[in-house]
């Protein structure tokens, strides 16, 4: 992602050493909770004030500094030292430290980012700060009002709807591709409104298929199959949320209640859109598929994961490929930006045609992050600014300037300012549609458990000796039985 140091008009006085206020640090210190975090941080503010530590998604130390630059200039305290520290890249070990330091009485970090996957068990587990109970009702309803309600949804307490994070970026997966291949094949991707009308699968197959075969591209559809969280999250339930499938039934039953409700992976639906990727990656003659769709997907796709995938594309290895928002800019840089297009995910029935309310259409995962409070930080006061400050237009705008992340907030998203932010400002469009309709991982304290076993099931329904009728059986009764312990 494109980095830059963003100063503003902030004084940036020397003490008599010539050292400026600005200090930045190689790690926290071993007497820290946060002297576990990998990587570099960021201070920044005055003496006299509080010292604010937030464990952040930010590794680079030139993104740090211009962060906390935007924070300053969105209304933060210069009296309050701001202390940004790099997150490690594993996610699970982020969970795995949060959750020591707040049962440890930890008091730092003071602010934590977490991811939407993963928020709602550390509200259930009365880890984090009720933020309805720390700000103010109008900045509350600002989240709740404003900001994309998928993102908020995942930041809610499932029963009582209190907030205990704000989100700072939400993200879907696209299908990102080159313009330029599909041009060359004779598509017309503007005028056929590829940016914001979905195909469906059966019709992106057909077209993948013919801009592969008119290209000297080695694949026609880059995508994760590899059995991890991505596949349990996020590929998976793409696919059959498209088909109206779902995991636990309907939208409703997404963040619980664990243990009483339906189980439904071994419904038509599911099984469906897993002969349909059986029939992409194996051919339509293969056992267990659908007709009509083309092979478009290579074996190797059962062992590829989004750094291999964002590096074959980048590669120019491929024509189409399903990525996150992190691989346009790399993307861009590699082809040009009219080489490259943005789609939202295809889908198999419409809108509003699947079994349960709100499942069908173009269903991209979610993706993002938020910042919730530690509850044990004794800085009530700044963190108040701080989130003040982290939802003002100038510092989101920044944000998605040196990060390249999409503003959470629906109306600065789809501002023109947002649009001129280069390079991935030109997609808003595309982004939009796919955000609008992006649904959530299902959430609960049980899900970690889940995931595993539906990652391995999923990718052995892939297989094409396997039966993914039988797959889905067997799978029902590994949930049932996490459900039920």
């Amino acid at each position: 992602m494109s980095e830059k140091d963003s100063q503003g008009g902030r004084d940036e006085s020397t003490s008599a050493t010539g050292v400026g206020r600005r200090t930045f640090l190689q790690s926290i210190g071993a007497g820290g909770a946060a002297g576990a975090l990998a990587g570099c941080s960021s201070m920044l503010g005055g003496d006299s004030g509080a010292t604010l530590e937030w464990a952040a998604v930010y590794n680079e130390d030139e993104t740090r500094e211009a962060i906390a630059d935007a924070l300053y200039e969105a209304g933060l305290s210069d009296d309050i030292e701001l202390n940004i520290v790099g997150l490690p890249d594993a996610n699970e070990g982020i969970q795995a430290r949060y959750d020591q330091w707040i049962t440890s009485g930890e008091s730092k970090p003071d602010l934590l980012t977490v991811d939407n996957g993963w928020t709602i068990p550390f509200i259930i587990r009365e880890q984090l700060v009720n933020l309805d109970e720390l700000l103010d009702d109008s900045t509350v309803s600002t989240v709740k009002d404003d900001y994309f309600q998928s993102s908020v949804n995942t930041a809610q307490h499932p029963d009582t709807r209190d907030l205990y994070g704000v989100p700072l970026y939400p993200e879907p997966p696209t299908m990102q591709y080159r313009k330029d291949l599909a041009m060359e094949a004779g598509y017309d991707p503007d005028g056929e409104n590829w940016a914001t009308e979905p195909m469906t699968w059966q019709e992106f197959s057909q077209v993948a298929a013919d801009v592969h075969e008119q290209s000297d591209v080695d694949y026609a559809y880059i995508t994760q199959g590899a059995a991890d969280e991505n596949m349990s999250c996020c590929e998976f339930p793409e696919y059959f949320h498209s088909f109206g499938g779902a995991y636990f039934g309907g939208m409703d039953n997404l963040f619980g209640p664990v243990g009483d409700r339906p189980i439904t992976v071994d419904e038509e639906p599911v099984i469906d859109s897993l002969r349909m990727a059986r029939a992409m990656l194996h051919g339509s003659d293969a056992p267990e598929t659908l007709d009509g769709y083309e092979k478009v997907m290579p074996q190797e796709t059962l062992s590829w994961d989004v750094v291999q995938t964002q590096q074959l594309f980048e590669s120019g290895d491929g024509a189409f490929t399903r990525q996150w928002m992190f691989g346009i800019p790399p993307a861009v840089e590699a082809f040009g930006a009219e080489n490259v297009g943005i789609m939202p995910m295809p889908y198999a029935v419409e809108e509003g045609e699947g079994e349960y309310d709100g499942i069908g259409g173009s269903s991209p995962a979610l993706g993002g992050w938020h910042v919730a409070m530690n509850p044990n930080s004794e800085n009530e006061d700044a963190a108040i600014e701080f989130f003040e400050a982290m939802m003002q237009e100038s510092f989101l705008l920044e944000q998605f300037s040196v990060y390249g992340v999409m503003p959470p907030h629906r109306d600065i998203f789809y501002s023109d300012a947002a649009a001129d932010v280069e390079p991935t400002g030109q997609y808003v469009d595309a982004i939009g549609a796919s955000l609008e309709n992006a649904v959530p991982r299902p959430v609960t304290a049980v899900w970690q458990q889940e995931s595993q076993r539906i990652s391995q099931q999923a990718r052995a329904a892939h297989q094409v000796d396997n039966d993914p009728a039988e797959e889905m059986d067997e799978l029902v009764g590994l949930l049932e039985e996490i459900e039920n312990s």
